[in-house]
């Protein structure tokens, strides 16, 4: 079975504290877009297989393996299952790979195996394996509480072209979390009234959201994540933003024949770029 499993970008994280258990509470919106890793899933025998392509990481901290197990140990059915990752999705970028992936291994082995869980028994499921999985169970622009864990509610993006620049290098979002608790110490409950007061029955434009709780401590230790960020501006864009934990920065352009004049006065700055649009209907 293929499954394609998509990339997220924060429009808005605010980091309200850090809790007991060590992670911080976040208000975000988050949407799906359409930057995919590729996944096959297939059943085995008994054991679980995860083979990740363009990825070095071990059986015990890569997320699929752990969703896999999980789904196996939840629903008790007597089978193994072999997982191959295909990845495009850039990892510590702050795109949500790792999660979606994770995700994505759920709804296949849902489907594999018939095991009939709903949306919101898989999203649970999700939660015990990462903070972002159960936005990647729904896959749809939600505001999301507590770790990121929780669905507010959904809403209604207005349509837009993201591009999406990721520098030759990746940043660790605990460390950086840990960095935002020393550059900011206290805790900051400020919601803006723009997220509080979204209509869930009219789209909203993702450029009039664009707040990163995390971009200045990240940019006082990686000033060429600004200076993308800068371009991204001066180019045209409606707004620029850093999503997550970084290193990714997007911008947000009207359609297609805005971001190509943008591309063309921008230089070739470092890293990778992925044109990309919101994944609408949990597709």
């Amino acid at each position: 079975m293929r499954v394609l499993a998509p990339a997220k970008l924060n429009v808005y994280l605010r980091v309200l504290g850090k809790r007991p258990d060590g992670y911080h509470d976040v208000n975000t919106l988050m949407i799906p877009v359409t930057l995919y890793d590729e996944l096959h899933v297939e059943p085995q025998r008994d054991e679980i297989n995860v083979e990740t392509k363009g990825l070095d990481i071990s059986r015990e901290d890569n997320l699929a393996y752990k969703a896999a197990r999980r789904f196996i140990d939840t629903t008790g059915i007597n089978a193994g299952v072999h997982v191959r990752i295909v990845k495009h999705i850039p990892a510590g970028a702050g795109l949500g790979g790792g999660s979606s992936d994770a995700a994505g291994v759920l709804l296949a082995m849902n489907r594999l195996f018939k095991a009939g869980l709903n949306e919101q028994d898989l999203a649970s499921m999700a939660a015990d394996i990462g903070a972002d999985c159960p936005f990647f169970i729904m896959r749809r622009p939600f505001v999301m509480v507590g770790r990121g864990d929780i669905p507010a509610r959904e809403v209604h993006i207005e349509d837009r072209i993201f591009l999406v620049i990721v520098p030759s290098f990746s940043l660790n979002t605990v460390e950086v979390y840990s960095s935002l608790d020393h550059f900011r110490p206290g805790v900051d409950n400020y919601i803006d009234a723009s997220i509080k007061t979204i209509d869930s029955t009219r789209p909203v434009a993702p450029e009039d959201l664009l707040v990163n709780d995390l971009e200045e401590v990240v940019f006082s230790r990686h000033p060429e994540i600004r200076d993308i960020k800068q371009e991204l501006l001066d180019a045209g864009a409606l707004g620029a933003i850093m999503t997550g934990s970084g290193s990714a920065v997007f911008g947000v352009f009207r359609d297609y024949d805005h971001v190509e004049n943008a591309l063309k006065s921008m230089g070739k700055c470092e890293g990778n770029r992925y044109l990309c649009t919101t994944i609408f209907g949990g597709g």
